[in-house]
């Protein structure tokens, strides 16, 4: 029963984890900087996750993103 259980939980977590990797987090950091989540998740697929988080933190937040931060911080002063 191990034997069977064992092999099917690993291909399981290895799942999550791709599918973490690959959607969630992409789609997670893009939303967050105001960037197009399809287009973030497609780049990660295309080249290595790490590359995609280390690209997505150099652009950092969109235009629009940082003219709504402004925008509310002036509102509250």
């Amino acid at each position: 029963m191990t034997e069977i259980i064992l092999p099917i939980l690993g291909i399981l977590i290895a799942l999550l984890v791709v599918i973490w990797l690959y959607i969630l987090l992409p789609y997670n950091m893009a939303k967050k900087r105001g960037r197009s989540t399809l287009g973030w998740i497609i780049l990660f697929w295309l080249i290595t996750p790490i590359w995609g988080i280390i690209f997505l933190l150099i652009v950092g937040n969109s235009e629009k993103k940082i003219r709504k931060e402004i925008i509310k911080e002036l509102r509250h002063n």
